[in-house]
């Protein structure tokens, strides 16, 4: 036996405020969110990754990884086709940091120049300091050199080689 319940029908002022109200609320709720210029990886992973990419194609006569848009490319790849390197990615950036603080006492982004070079010869290796869990320093390298160099040679349509600059 169903409850007699009489249906919910407001007078037109009832109506507004209630929508009023849950309009205000919704609003209160997506404005509290910061927004990100990133697809998937979260701002302190893109600067990570930006300082390692840099170090793998730096700047000199020419424009660099971060010039060409190395971490948007890869950034926009995790969210289509390099979707199934996002564990590897998330793990990785993360151990790069861990093992720049434990070895250095600072983010990776902050070392000096020769101190990131080092940092990414020892993980090239598997030989960086701090536990990496159940990603291999040495996949991640790779990973990211080949997507590295995918943005900065590749077809600029998909998020990398700004202006062509791997072209010239």
């Amino acid at each position: 036996m169903k409850p007699n319940r009489k249906p919910w029908n407001p007078k037109r002022r009832q109506f507004l405020q209630a929508a009023v109200a849950a309009g205000a609320a919704a609003g209160t709720v997506s404005c509290s969110r910061e927004k990100s210029r990133w697809r998937f990886l979260r701002a302190a992973e893109a600067a990570t990754a930006a300082a390692i990419c840099e170090q793998l194609i730096p700047s000199d006569e020419f424009a660099g990884a971060a010039y060409a848009g190395a971490v948007d490319y890869i950034d926009r790849q995790l969210s289509g086709h390099l979707r199934e390197y996002r564990q590897l990615y998330q793990i990785g950036l993360e151990g790069v940091d861990r093992s720049s603080l434990e070895k250095y006492g600072t983010r990776f982004k902050l070392l000096a120049p020769a101190q990131q070079v080092e940092l990414m010869k020892l993980i090239e290796k598997g030989n960086a300091p701090a536990g990496w869990g159940a990603v291999s320093q040495r996949r991640f390298f790779a990973a990211i050199l080949s997507h590295t160099m995918q943005s900065y040679y590749g077809d600029p349509r998909h998020g990398g080689n700004r202006d062509g600059v791997g072209h010239r």
